[in-house]
This record gives C-alpha cells, structure tokens and sequence, in this order.
C-alpha cells in the first residue's frame, strides 16, 4: 500500500517539487493504484494518480491526450502538469503517474438544481463535434467493448447464476445487444463514469466533472443513461430505489441545452439507463467463482434493474 513518503519520492524524482500535505483521496486503498492530492511550493493543489500496472503509460497518456485535447476545445477539464522532462506521464519504480490541477468547490449532491447543471455539463461535453486525437482510446460506452467485454460477461448458464437472476442476466444482456443492433452511429467523447460523485459544485451556477479515468470515444447516449439512473443512488440505503421524476427532468432540460438527441437515441434509451448496471454485473461476475442467491450485489442490481423503466420512461417524455 502506497504511503505519503513514497508517494513524495516520487514527484521529487518526477515532477522535481518538495510536495505538501500529501493526503489519499481515493475511498477504497489498492496495492496497485492510488489518489493522492497535494501542494506544490507555491500553494496551489494538485492531484496525483499513480498505477503500477504494464500498461500504465499507456493508459494515462490515453488520459491525459484526450484531456488535453478538451482543453483546447475550451471545455473545463482538470490541467495537466508536465513532468521534469516535459512529457504528460511519469515513470518512477514501476509506477506510471498523472498529475492534474486540482478543481476546487464542494461534491455535487443529486438534488435537481444540481442535477440540471451537471446534465447542462455532461450535454455541452457530448456537443463537441470537433475530430478528437487519433487512435482516440475506445471508452466502456463504444460498441465494440460492449460486444467482446461487457456482452461476454453477462453471457450465463444455469451452473454459474442463481436461477431467480438468470431473466437478469438475460435481459441485460439483450439490452446491450439492442444497443449495438440500433447503432445511434453518433461516436463522440464520453466521460464514461458519470455520476454525481464525480462532479464538482464551483460555483452557484456552475459544475465541473472529475475523475475521467475512463474518458474515450463512445455513444454519448449511454453517458446520458448512466447519469439518470446513477443520479438515484443512495449510498446510504444501497438495496432500495425510487424513480424521482424532478431529478430525471432536471437532467433532460440541462443536457438538451447543448445535445439534442436523435431518433435512434432516443430508441433505445431504455437500453442506455441499463447500460450502468450490465457494465458492472458482467464486471463483477467475471471476478467471482460462483454467484449466490443472497448476494448482497445481485439484489442491488436487481432493484435498480426494476427502476430502470420508469426512469427511461420518464426520460423519454422530455426528449426534445
């Protein structure tokens, strides 16, 4: 496990600064990977990722092009600091690292006057029509890691998934496979995990979003269906969850202030409000050896499963 000493070894060696008052941010340690935010000899904050991975480079210069690429497209994304060498990504004892400006303001909380900004947000980021970088990674949201990850790990037998969830896995499954057979054809840039946690207030009218560790190219609907049904977490009572029409409204007006979607979006907006839950059920079925029926996550996954329609439903009425 990381610690602030080796984690100030490594931008003195890097970034070539004494930091200051490094502190974790991350929620969950990992031997692999670490969040820290620190200070600079200067006063400002700064946010470091470190991954000790072999493709580690590889995948925070993915990162970090393509946000360096909205950069320039004048859309508000954390700045990257180049390391001593002048190059977007680190490399020290194995572990590869990003440091990013660290945005300031107060976590978004899902009320729909937050809501609506954060769907403004997400809406002026899918409304970017500009070529992005080429060889532009392919984020969770683009139909070819659909069709070989997520579609291949909902893909069950009665030997491995309890039966009471076998129509779960199914119809997530045929969910995704809709998703591919409408093709919206509109590839855009995706942040790929957004959800109110991932957002910042920075002002009385204003929210930026962090965290783009899955930035890439991919169907910009999905993002939207990710936000609607995430926006109805409560992490505080995990197994239960109420359609909120006000939050699904606030979302819709935002985000068509800048994207107005089409007629094969609008098609399978059902299918983009599961999106969230089949990336996550096939992902965690393909960590575990055996699945079952009081699994704490399938339960959790079947509720917000059962809310999906009423949110897309309701989605699909403020479609513009």
């Amino acid at each position: 496990m990381l610690d602030t000493a080796f984690v100030s070894h490594i931008v003195e060696a890097v970034y070539r600064f004494h930091p200051e008052d490094v502190a974790p941010l991350q929620r969950y340690p990992f031997d692999w990977r670490g969040i820290f935010e620190l200070r600079d000899e200067n006063g400002q904050r700064w946010v470091l990722r470190l991954l000790q991975h072999p493709e580690g480079v590889a995948t925070f210069h993915a990162t970090a092009t393509l946000l360096d690429w909205l950069y320039l497209q004048q859309y508000p994304v954390p700045q990257i600091r180049l390391t001593g060498g002048h190059q977007l990504v680190g490399m020290r004892d194995n572990w590869a690292t990003l440091l990013i400006s660290f945005i300031e303001g107060t976590v978004l909380t899902p009320q729909p006057p937050d809501l609506r900004l954060l769907g403004a947000r997400l809406g002026q980021l899918h409304s970017l029509t500009g070529p992005p970088p080429p060889g532009s990674r392919q984020s969770r949201c683009h139909p070819k890691n659909i069709a070989k990850r997520t579609m291949a790990q909902l893909y069950t037998d009665s030997l491995s998934v309890p039966t009471a969830y076998t129509p779960l896995f199914i119809d997530l499954h045929a969910s995704m496979q809709a998703i591919i057979e409408e093709e919206p054809a509109i590839i855009r840039v995706t942040h790929g995990d957004i959800w109110y946690l991932n957002a910042i207030k920075t002002g009385t009218e204003r929210v930026d979003i962090i965290d783009w560790d899955n930035i890439g190219v991919g169907f910009p609907i999905l993002d939207l269906g990710y936000l609607l049904l995430s926006s109805h977490f409560n992490l505080d009572d995990p197994l239960t969850m109420k359609p909120d029409e006000a939050k699904v409204q606030a979302i819709m007006q935002g985000y068509q202030q800048y994207y107005r979607l089409s007629r094969q979006e609008k098609n399978i907006m059902l299918h983009a409000v599961r999106f969230l839950l089949a990336y996550h059920l096939g992902a965690y079925r393909a960590n575990q050896t055996h699945l079952q029926e009081d699994d704490l996550f399938l339960i959790k996954t079947q509720e917000r499963f059962n809310s999906s329609v009423t949110i897309a439903q309701i989605a699909e009425t403020y479609v513009e």
